[in-house]
């Protein structure tokens, strides 16, 4: 029996009015044959956007969706799964394998709106992850339109990168050309990306050969040092691991917190170019978690925490997604799922096809947390509270008055319009400063506005105690915000993931609520707040626990206005250090 087309092509050819009895000639142009079909069927898409017209003009956007999802499974993870799923996101098709099968950065900024993130709160946890450096205006915008509008990251995954990562980024083109691989030149790169100064001096690379073996060798004088490292010589193809090796040696030698960690590639040049990012090796594995960003595995990432993205050693291919090993359960689940057919079809702009690339193929299943949350105490964060205690409290009893006058504010207008339940703070915000005592207050969530510069004063849900066990221990209730976002993303029908529930950031927020005993025994209350911006330091929330007052008579903490913190909690907060870690 000869070789001819894959079930599911010809049936495509025939929707997009094509050629559908052409004679099979190989699978490298079969791709280009379904390529052509994708494209004709866009190319209908964008001529007639009416799903009426189209429906009376020929082929029904679910015959087409249904075509394409057969050729879909037929092609997952080639050059054809690329664009195959382009057509179908553009149909209206969210469901797992067709999201699974996008490039991974551009499928992540799907994931970006669904778990309704923001380009100022996704540059925040860059510079959490060590990329000090602020992203430009003009990348912040680019990430906020593919946010909010994710069909237009589509083909994007190269700009995506380089907005993300700026100048940090080093790219390399990894194109087995044939050509002598420059380790030397990558290495070079990578270095002066973290280290501009120009220390690296006479770095060269030569062909070593013994009897029984053939490396090259690069050589490199840093700081008056001369230092070797060796890759296996493969013909013309570069060791990329054994230089990103060597970086890191570079880095630890010199005590520096950065290595190298390779990012899945964009699209420029069909995926083969190389790029990488040196990051704080304590920090940027969280966020890179927290972010979902799509890693490629490499000595640098051996050692990360369960659940980080990460990809097979090889370059990925357009359109495959880089994924962790999934546990046996998890596989059987998938293989039920992909057996029951269950790609949904949604073209209208308000369809909620339920989709989570977390639990589709992009990191592997964490288990929910059990067991009250306890962190060690910080000697430091006691007396950062209590010399704030000292004097905002001598001040405010010589100088109430007059202080009160300058951090007096109004009910923004969208609170006093939607009778918002958090103005009841404004009602008592004199009681509070005049007799409130200061307590430690951590975030859990808050709108992302707060998080960037801007004028509206927003709204936000904390955890916060009087409880001096807690003056050591702010990161504790920090720890307990996050476990009750995990308990809330998780859902359930325990007691515990039924208050969870009640963490929300709308007209139904949670008002001096007491934190059920599972998370902790000391009862700090979960309540809401308002960020006002000239109480901020720079008007930004920046921390993740901060000093608010308490009052019994406002369900509804202050954060202590940023006006009257002693110094040395101002150089915390501004240093960093006033953040929950990993």
């Amino acid at each position: 029996m000869s070789e001819d087309f894959k079930p599911g092509t010809r049936p495509l050819l025939r929707l997009a009015g094509l050629d559908a009895v052409r004679a099979f000639v190989s699978r490298a142009e079969e791709t280009h044959v379904i390529w052509t079909a994708v494209v004709a069927l866009m190319l209908r898409l964008y001529q007639e956007p009416d799903a009426k017209a189209r429906r009376e003009s020929g082929p029904t956007d679910s015959q087409v969706v249904t075509a394409l999802r057969v050729v879909l499974g037929e092609n997952f993870g080639s050059e054809a799964a690329d664009y195959t799923s382009w057509a179908l996101v553009r149909y209206g098709c969210r469901q797992k394998p067709t999201m699974s099968a996008l490039h991974p950065w551009e499928g992540l900024m799907f994931e970006w709106q669904q778990r309704r993130a923001s380009a100022p709160r996704i540059a925040l946890m860059l510079r959490d992850g060590g990329m000090e450096k602020p992203l430009k205006a003009a990348s912040l915008e680019s990430i906020d339109g593919w946010v909010t509008d994710p069909v237009k990251a589509l083909g994007e995954a190269t700009e995506i990168v380089e907005a993300l990562f700026g100048e940090r980024l080093v790219s390399y083109n990894l194109h087995d050309d044939g050509t002598t691989p420059a380790h030397d030149t990558l290495f070079g790169g990578l270095v002066a990306s973290l280290l501009p100064q120009g220390r690296l001096q006479q770095l060269r690379q030569a062909l070593v050969r013994t009897e029984d073996r053939a490396v090259w060798r690069v050589e490199y004088v840093f700081e008056d040092e001369t230092a070797v490292f060796e890759a296996p010589a493969r013909g013309s193809t570069m060791d990329v691991d054994a230089v990103m090796a060597a970086v890191d040696a570079l880095m630890e030698r010199l005590g520096r917190p950065e290595r190298v960690y390779r990012l899945a590639p964009g699209r420029y040049n069909n995926g083969e170019i190389g790029v990488f990012v040196l990051a704080d090796s304590g920090r940027f594995p969280e966020i890179a978690w927290r972010l979902r960003l799509p890693l490629l595995r490499s000595p640098s990432l051996a050692d990360l925490p369960p659940g980080i993205a990460t990809a097979a050693p090889e370059p990925l291919r357009v359109g495959a997604r880089p994924m962790a090993p999934r546990p046996p359960s998890v596989v059987a689940a998938a293989a039920r799922e992909a057996a029951q057919d269950d790609v949904a079809v949604a073209t209208g702009p308000g369809a909620t096809a339920p989709m989570s690339l977390l639990e589709s193929q992009f990191v592997t299943p964490m288990p929910a947390p059990s067991g009250p949350v306890e962190r060690a105490a910080d000697a430091t964060m006691k007396q950062l509270i209590n010399a704030l205690r000292r004097s905002f409290g001598a001040g405010r009893l010589l100088q109430g008055g007059r202080w009160m006058k300058q951090v007096r504010t109004e009910p923004p207008a969208w609170m006093t319009a939607g009778g918002d339940p958090v103005r009841i703070f404004y009602e008592k915000q004199e009681t509070l400063f005049r007799k409130g005592r200061i307590g430690w207050g951590a975030l859990v969530q808050a709108d992302d506005g707060v998080f960037a510069r801007g004028e509206d004063d927003l709204p936000g849900v904390l955890v916060y105690s009087e409880d001096e066990y807690f003056d050591a221990r702010p990161m504790e209730l920090a720890a307990i915000g996050a476990r009750l976002l995990e308990l809330k993303s998780a859902g359930g029908a325990s007691d515990l993931a039924r208050f969870a529930q009640g963490v929300r950031n709308d007209t139904g927020r949670p008002l001096g609520l007491t934190v059920p005993a599972a998370l902790s025994a000391k009862e700090p209350f979960l309540s809401s707040f308002v960020a006002i911006r000239a109480h901020l330091p720079d008007g930004i929330l920046a921390g993740a626990w901060f000093p608010v007052l308490i009052h019994s008579s406002s369900v509804v903490p202050m954060i202590v206005p940023s006006t009257f913190w002693p110094p040395a909690l101002l150089q915390a907060w501004n240093e960093r250090r006033m953040v929950l870690e990993a």
